[in-house]
């Protein structure tokens, strides 16, 4: 009776020893799944760009995460970012912008969408 467990308790550390040193061949299907992703991506960005507003004013401030801009009507609004916006590194303090954007605008709260694109006026 020992001996029969312990051949079948050994039979089975062995089948379990074989499942997890089998290769794996799905390389492929992460390049798949990159590439779907990518697209995804793309696609996410043309619909921004379907829903993108422009404002239009002066640059009071500049941050590393976010800046302020006032329009011309004397409205200010803070808009921030996690990844520095396309042109705003060409901007400076009291510049004249044109600021394309995604989501809302708020003077009190804070701004939730995305800021596509930043080019002087």
């Amino acid at each position: 009776m020992k001996k029969t467990g312990i051949v079948v308790l050994a039979l089975m550390m062995s089948i379990g020893l074989m499942a997890c040193g089998g290769k794996e061949t799905k390389q492929s299907e992460g390049v798949k799944t990159e590439s779907s992703a990518a697209q995804e991506s793309a696609k996410a960005g043309a619909e921004k760009a379907k829903d993108a507003k422009e404002i239009k004013g002066s640059i009071l401030e500049v941050k590393d995460f976010m800046f302020s801009i006032k329009t011309d009507d004397g409205k200010e609004y803070a808009l921030n970012f996690d990844k520095a916006p396309e042109g705003l590194s060409e901007v400076k303090e009291g510049d004249e912008v044109t600021v394309e954007y995604t989501g809302e605008l708020s003077e009190v709260d804070s701004f939730t969408g995305t800021i596509l694109s930043v080019k002087k006026a």
